[in-house]
């Protein structure tokens, strides 16, 4: 067949070879057929030819020629399949992305296939691979090296009867075998061992061949493999580094799941500042958390003001109080922190510092968020665009000082409340929190922004059937019927949607997951009693107490009520709304580099620091970038497929005892030893695996719940959650109470009563429990248990 741009493709013609003409897929199977590979005939609709098929349009007389001269060429049921210039890269391969037509006869039916697969990948990227189907008895995946571990010493094959379109996209798992070099198989299947052996042969020859680790689809026609596809494995696990020295602790607080190296070197950077301004000032024995990412786990280590900043090989337990009190007036360093705290204590700095937040602090942030926002990136040419950067680095450093300040005066005031009701009233932590109950608006303010819009779709049955027709954009399905009701979502969505991600400026945000905001707009909205809660604690707390005493608790509560909302308030921009502005930063920035091939696809942009995006943008050597993303998204699979410990390497033990100090270092010390040790809670209690309980954790927010499991890993998960499941996850962050209104109930694996995760539940008046440490992998989804947040107990329903 004679090889034009504009018309059709042989697999076995030599233009088949060029990815350009056919996409990655088809000159992949065009190259593996010439090499001798048992790779099935086929036809390609060319890139060029399938372009000029615009959609909503017929198709051109050459296509539907095409089209016709397959289908009397190549008679019977045809599969119809996508091949993009932009799939199966290095970094990210495109399975069960792009739509797969199977069992498909006669020209029309064939043609509206080949539509169904152009829609469902950008337009201009795609040709269309055409192949007679096989009657194949099973079929299925194999990886030449194990996912799991990165071992190239197996195949591991995954199978099923039949065909193996299922399995390919995701909706069945198939039978898991392991054949390793000298033939051993391990597991069991429905394919016989020869069989697999010849799998294994095929899948290791094709590696050989193509120089690189292959993902593959195969299928077994009258008892020999065939071969359907064949790609680049594009994350190989690959075992991280661990940090070097002792006394790690992973912190599993604050990051529910894998930190991006783009995320994380902002986070460290605007920390580190931060925590160098404000801790000397106030006289915290600690200089600084040291922080390493480990294969987007984060490890820290807390470095004290005196000492060695490595703990060495056997660290040190802290000192006893009484020598510890010595040493703090005689060392200098102690001495110049001793001052500073008597300082800090006498002109109320604390106090100042809040006092800033609403006076100063906040207009100025909001001016600068304002102002940075409504900048035109793609405007930018590529010096402005860095120099944005910079301003953006300016403002990060700048809010996360003012966290940190505020931090001060938040925490001095919750724990004078908590040893109060603890010595008075022998309350717990937990139930001294309930106190603080719907006092921090901004946990919740964007489920009730929310409220009115949903009133107003409910109102208006023609807007709701446009969302749930069209999803993935509820404001263009909105708009033809009710234009104000769209301007508002989109205002919405810009204030809501744009906030980052668990910290972290790599991730998406929910503004770039429509579909998860279709499914908020259009779910109930639930009752909030959770001030209700708060009074009745207040209440029995006030029973409870002499006169004096109450005058002593009225006095703390109120300091407490006062600042309890700055923290969610100034979380949600000093980290949501600078972050948001980072991330829309980094979109335009992985936009560039892709067309410049500097990385494959945007979303690798994020496995860079921002050094690295920022010298790749103006120009700079490439000096390996590409192999730096492939190892580091590598580093991620293996821990996400092998947890790293929760410490690494001797620990000091507990935090120091600070009885001995003098009072002004003592005093403001306290308060902050204490939170840490309410956010890190330590080892859950061991429960009877007989019993009804399967989980005690921390009461995180009383009530009682019954309804069904979802165990959501990350925030991109949460398109699962359902109205009234119960959400199980390792931990949330502030970004996560915009979904809470959807559940019914909120168990994690660690935080304290303090957490995000804490403050938010008792916002939404969702019973919680927390620091269970192992619900995600206890629970099941679909699994109904019983939630007690006051006891702290998940438990069996029968």
């Amino acid at each position: 067949m004679t090889a034009v741009h504009t018309s059709l493709l042989d697999l076995d013609d030599p233009d088949a070879l060029d990815d350009r003409q056919v996409g990655r897929k088809a000159a992949a199977l065009a190259h593996l057929r010439t090499s001798g590979f048992p790779v099935p005939a086929g036809r390609v609709l060319p890139v060029d030819l399938c372009r000029a098929w615009r959609p909503d349009e017929d198709p051109p007389g050459l296509l539907a020629e095409a089209v016709t001269h397959i289908t009397s060429d190549l008679p019977g049921p045809l599969a119809v399949r996508s091949s993009a210039t932009t799939e199966n890269g290095r970094t990210r391969a495109a399975a069960g992305r792009h739509h797969t037509a199977l069992h498909v006869e006669g020209t029309a039916p064939v043609l509206a296939a080949v539509r169904a697969v152009l829609d469902s990948g950008p337009h201009g990227t795609m040709a269309v691979l055409l192949q007679p189907m096989l009657t194949p008895s099973h079929a299925g995946v194999a990886f030449t090296v194990d996912p799991l571990t990165g071992s190239p010493e197996v195949v591991r094959i995954a199978a099923v009867e039949g065909t193996g379109d299922a399995l390919a996209d995701g909706r069945v798992t198939g039978a898991d075998v392991v054949v390793h070099l000298d033939g051993t198989v391990e597991g069991e299947g429905p394919v016989p061992r020869d069989q697999l052996r010849a799998v294994a042969r095929m899948a290791r020859e094709v590696a050989l061949q193509q120089g690189c680790p292959q993902d593959l689809e195969w299928a077994l026609v009258d008892g020999a493999p065939v071969l359907l596809q064949a790609r680049p494995v594009t994350v190989v696990p690959v075992p991280p580094s661990a940090p070097p020295g002792h006394g790690w602790e992973k912190d599993v607080t604050h990051y529910p799941s894998a930190l991006t190296p783009f995320g994380f070197s902002l986070l460290v950077e605007a920390e580190d500042a931060a925590i160098g301004a404000v801790f000397p000032a106030m006289g915290i024995l600690l200089s600084r958390f040291e922080q390493h990412l480990v294969g987007g786990e984060v490890y820290t280590r807390p470095v004290m003001a005196i000492g060695p900043a490595d703990p060495g090989p056997t660290p040190s337990p802290p000192p006893p109080a009484a020598v510890l009190g010595v040493v703090a007036r005689i060392h200098p360093g102690l001495r110049r922190l001793t001052a500073a705290a008597r300082r800090a204590l006498a002109t109320d700095l604390p106090g100042q510092w809040t006092a800033r937040w609403a006076s100063s602090w906040r207009p100025m942030l909001e001016r600068r968020t304002t102002s940075l926002g409504a900048v035109e990136l793609a405007a930018l040419d590529d010096a402005a665009l860095v120099a944005h950067a910079e301003a953006l680095r300016s403002l990060s450093r700048d809010a996360v000082t003012i966290h940190f300040q505020l931090f001060m005066g938040y925490v001095r005031a919750l724990h004078a409340l908590h040893v109060w009701c603890r010595e008075h009233l022998g309350w717990a932590d937990a139930r001294t929190a309930t106190l603080l109950a719907d006092t921090s608006p901004a946990s919740a303010d964007g489920e009730a922004a929310l409220v009115p819009l949903r009133e107003r779709i409910q109102a208006a049955p023609e807007a709701a059937e446009a969302v749930r027709a069209d999803p993935e954009d509820p404001v263009g399905a909105i708009r033809p019927v009710d234009p104000d009701l769209a301007d508002a979502l989109q205002g919405w969505i810009e204030a809501h949607g744009w906030l980052t991600v668990d910290y972290d400026a790599g991730r998406p945000v929910l503004a770039e997951r429509p579909a998860l905001v279709s499914r908020l707009l259009l779910s109930p909205t639930r009752a909030r009693p959770s001030a209700a809660v708060a009074e009745a604690a207040a209440i029995e707390a006030r029973t409870t107490l002499s006169g004096q005493e109450v005058a002593a608790f009225e006095a703390r509560l109120a300091s407490a009520r006062d600042l309890h909302p700055i923290r969610e308030e100034n979380t949600r921009l000093t980290d949501g709304v600078v972050g948001g502005l980072w991330r829309r930063w980094l979109r335009e920035a992985a936009n560039r580099l892709v067309r410049r091939d500097v990385v494959e696809v945007p979303d690798d942009a994020a496995y860079l620091t921002r050094e690295e995006v920022c010298g790749a943008i103006i120009g700079g050597p490439d000096d390996g970038l590409i192999e730096r993303v492939v190892r580091r998204r590598g580093e991620e699979a293996w821990t996400r497929a092998n947890p790293g410990p929760i410490t690494i390497g001797s620990s000091a033990g507990g935090p120091p005892d600070l009885s001995r100090l003098p009072a002004p270092l003592r005093d403001v010390n306290e308060p902050v030893v204490w939170l840490l040790s309410v956010e890190y809670p330590g080892e859950p209690e061991v429960v009877d695996p007989e019993g009804d309980v399967l989980l005690q954790g921390l009461p995180g927010s009383p009530g009682v719940v019954e309804g069904p499991v979802r165990v959501v890993h990350a925030h991109g998960d949460l398109d699962r959650l359902q109205p009234g499941e119960v959400l199980v996850c390792p931990v949330s962050t502030p970004a996560w109470a915009t979904v809470f209104g959807l559940a019914s109930a909120i168990v994690t694996d660690a935080g304290g009563v303090l957490s995000h995760a804490a403050i938010a539940a008792r916002e939404h008046a969702l019973p919680a429990v927390l620091a269970t440490g192992g619900a995600t992998a206890t629970l099941v989804d679909g699994q109904v248990v019983r939630v007690d947040g006051a006891a702290g107990t998940v438990s069996r329903v029968s």
